[in-house]
């Protein structure tokens, strides 16, 4: 039995989103094997689950500080003052240094989840550190920064993503296993690091969604869905774009064709778009996803940019509903466009994946099939995390 302190940017739970699934599967299934105890900040309305959580995954010690910098100009010029990026700055906490120090006395892993932390781990510790890259961050800031149309925001994005890719290639080097995805692992090799400092890892969303029966091609309406946190930009920027550009072409072929939107937090740019759109349906966050996974013909993927792999892409698979997705959105599972989802990367594309989907109903049911066998092969829960527990049994 090691003993392990974990430590991560916020409470997760509810597990609802991608990285917060993953880090919550992670720590329950590792307090089972090993001491583990826990660091985080409390964000939002992270307090209010603090009791669910203590009663659901048992740790040896749990701290955690409320502690929340949001995105701001003013945060990004303190950034430049500190000498951190601004994600780095936004998580940095000289009370959140000492309790991790103490914590840490006596542990034989520090267990680093996502690299905004990797900034509280001494030099002199003597244990072993894992860092879990939920993103090659740098890469993402990258990307946004191509699509940013005003110059001044361009140059701000593509200068944070240069002080990000400094700090990951630091962490990386600095720590003795890194965890990251098979497509982030490359963008991070390029940085310098060497090959086996790398252990692959997935996020697998709700794999318990393979045990639900298929839906027909019948029983589904002529509704799009989308599903994921509605105020992180990536989202946002491709949902706009989707609305904007591809949605007009697919109303004057199907005009009786709905956009169901499924999120919490949603941007006042996605908001304004719902309230004067009568094809798109703005839901909030929801308990019950399964009565719009059972009306859904097709999922929707359009994002633009981002990094690491795309839970919501999973549990479409899992589920059973056929996907239209960027590359970008299909990036790090191995999946072929045409036989477990439909590739699009321009608004053309787009627009004709969705159609044929909306209306072949043997190529959806093939695409169904072959889709759902996929994850039922390559991403369970139960597997990965065998080879997660491997992976600390070579520290």
């Amino acid at each position: 039995m090691k003993k392990m302190l974990y430590i991560t940017t916020q409470l997760p739970c509810p597990p609802v989103s991608g990285g917060v699934i993953k880090t919550w599967r992670m720590l329950d299934h590792f307090s089972k094997s090993n001491e583990v105890s826990l660091f985080c900040f409390f964000k939002g309305k992270d307090e209010k689950w603090r009791a669910q959580f203590e009663r659901r995954i048992k740790l040896k010690e749990f701290n955690h500080q409320e502690f929340e910098i949001r995105r701001s100009y003013k945060a990004l010029i303190n950034s430049y003052f500190r000498n951190k990026s601004l994600n780095l700055y936004r998580n940095y906490s000289t009370e959140a240094k000492k309790t991790i120090e103490t914590m840490l006395e006596g542990k034989d892993i520090l267990f680093v989840d996502h690299y905004e932390m990797f900034q509280y781990v001494p030099k002199d510790f003597k244990g072993r550190v894992v860092l879990h890259q939920h993103n090659a961050e740098f890469v993402l800031w990258n990307r946004f920064a191509k699509i940013e149309k005003s110059v001044i925001k361009r140059n701000i994005l593509f200068l944070e993503s240069k002080r990000i890719e400094r700090a990951e290639r630091e962490y990386c080097k600095r720590a003795d296993i890194v965890l990251a995805a098979p497509n982030d692992i490359e963008k991070l090799m390029s940085l310098g690091i060497i090959q086996t400092k790398f252990r692959e890892t997935y996020h697998l969303g709700e794999d318990e969604l393979l045990n639900e029966d298929l839906v027909s091609f019948d029983n589904t309406e002529k509704v799009l869905m989308f599903l994921g946190t509605l105020n992180w930009e990536a989202n946002v920027d491709g949902l706009i774009h989707f609305i904007d550009s591809v949605f007009p072409s697919i109303l004057k072929k199907e005009p009786e064709t709905k956009l169901y939107v499924i999120g919490k937090d949603a941007d006042e740019r996605i908001k304004s778009r719902a309230e004067h759109h009568d094809n798109i349906l703005l839901t909030g966050f929801v308990d019950n996803v399964e009565p719009f996974y059972k009306k859904a013909r097709v999922f929707i993927l359009p994002l633009r940019f981002g990094s690491g792999m795309k839970v919501k892409f999973l549990n479409a698979l899992y589920r059973g509903i056929p996907t239209v997705s960027t590359e970008i959105g299909a990036e790090g599972l191995e999946v072929e466009t045409g036989e477990h989802y439909l590739l699009a990367n321009t608004d053309d594309e787009f627009s004709d994946a969705v159609l044929e989907l909306l209306k072949n109903k043997s190529k959806w049911e093939e695409i169904q099939l072959l889709g759902r066998e996929k994850v039922k092969e390559k991403y369970r829960w139960k597997d990965h995390l065998k080879e997660l527990e491997g992976y600390l049994a070579e520290l």
